[in-house]
């Protein structure tokens, strides 16, 4: 929750016009869409973990780029980050798959 809101409002702080400043919040839904499906498609071939790594990767790189982004003051790069943030949200989703296989009935 913290990074959707985060978002937000730190694109009203870098955004040139305030029309734009909820298109990072935008970006990170759009990732999020995108990826859920393949992420699912990937699990179901390869198995969870995979998945789960390329879910970590993508925040891996995302939480970089969008803290480079602040630190500058640059919003393109700032909403850059928010699509690879988007997909590790999607794996995220999956992570209580995952522990509903680990745990014994």
């Amino acid at each position: 929750m913290i990074g959707v809101t985060l978002k937000a409002l730190v694109g009203l702080q870098l955004a040139p016009l305030n029309a734009l400043a909820i298109l990072p919040l935008g970006l990170l839904v759009r990732g999020n869409l995108l990826a859920a499906q393949p992420l699912s498609l990937f699990m179901q071939r390869h198995g969870r973990r995979p998945g789960l790594m390329i879910g970590a990767t993508c925040g891996i790189a995302g939480g970089p780029h969008s803290a480079l982004g602040v630190w500058l003051g640059d919003f393109p790069l700032f909403c850059l980050g928010a699509l690879p943030i988007g997909a590790h949200q999607a794996s995220a989703m999956y992570y209580r798959f995952a522990a509903l296989e680990a745990v014994d009935k």
